[in-house]
């Protein structure tokens, strides 16, 4: 954070440096703020662009960076593993359900949150079109709509 504070103050002194009074929309003599903040504080305004690129804050993505992703088969299978045993690990917990009608011994509160939860990565996977987030999450999402269902059916 004290490194991006001091690379901040550093541009702005370059910017304040290298653009004369007059571009920075302040008189010679000093004059009186524009009241654009933006202006006043930077040294420059919007539309005065040209005389000093933006700073760009995003992080930059993995091919600005080139830093070569080790395997990357091995990555995706990682993560369809995943997906598939924290998907299937509620299967047998809704079949108990089903079969026995008793839910004394789950939470109700626990279970709610997990399937929100669920639906939210659902929609977000759904935004981000990942096919393997949203069959997860949609498959996951299902079980838990059961359990909740028969809890708050059984109590």
């Amino acid at each position: 954070m004290l490194l991006a504070g001091l690379i901040v103050a550093e541009r702005c002194a370059d910017i304040a440096k290298n653009t004369p009074a007059t571009q920075r929309g302040n008189s010679s003599a000093g004059g009186p703020p524009s009241g654009n903040f933006a202006s006043d504080i930077n040294g420059f305004s919007r539309h005065e662009s040209n005389i000093a690129a933006p700073i760009d804050w995003r992080q930059p993505n993995r091919k600005e960076r080139d830093v070569p992703t080790p395997m990357p088969e091995l990555i995706d299978v990682i993560g369809a593993v995943g997906a598939v045993l924290t998907t299937i690990c509620w299967l047998p917990q809704a079949i108990k359900v089903i079969r026995d009608r008793d839910t004394r011994a789950l939470s109700l509160s626990t279970n709610l949150a997990f399937t929100a939860g669920i639906f939210l990565w659902l929609i977000y996977g759904a935004a981000r079109v990942d096919w393997p987030l949203i069959v997860s999450s949609a498959v996951t999402f299902a079980l838990m709509a059961v359990i909740v269902a028969m809890k708050l059916r059984h109590g």
